[in-house]
């Protein structure tokens, strides 16, 4: 299995990218992991061909549980392709597949600050 992991760029390498890593490792032991922050393309086509590759997508915000345009689109195109997608929650440290999307209103301004991302129980 491959594993994407969609993460912000303004965390890459930092404290929560890695313990998301580790959770990753220790919930899918055997897969194969595609961390973009490891590739260096400008070009967000060759990023949407490795999700197309990817059998599982997983994504992280920043700490305010923000997320750019960058990891938005490629959530949208996972989506549209219909991949399992998680979201890994840096502040709860945890796995969850229920989630909502909702651009902020500087998304056109700020893309670093695209969409606020928050967990969606079944009783929602």
């Amino acid at each position: 299995m491959q594993i994407y992991f969609a993460h912000p760029m303004t965390t890459y390498f930092s404290k929560q990218a890695h313990e998301a890593l580790d959770a990753i490792e220790v919930k899918f032991p055997d897969a194969k992991l595609i961390n973009p922050a490891k590739h260096r393309s400008q070009e967000m086509k060759y990023y949407f061909n490795l999700i197309q590759s990817a059998d599982l997508i997983i994504f992280m915000t920043n700490p305010h549980l923000l997320i750019g345009k960058g990891v938005f689109d490629e959530i949208q195109l996972a989506k549209k392709l219909k991949k399992e997608i998680y979201f890994y929650n840096p502040l709860k440290k945890h796995f969850c597949s229920q989630f909502s999307m909702k651009r902020t209103l500087e998304s056109e301004r700020d893309w670093n600050n695209y969409a606020r991302v928050k967990e969606v129980s079944f009783s929602e």
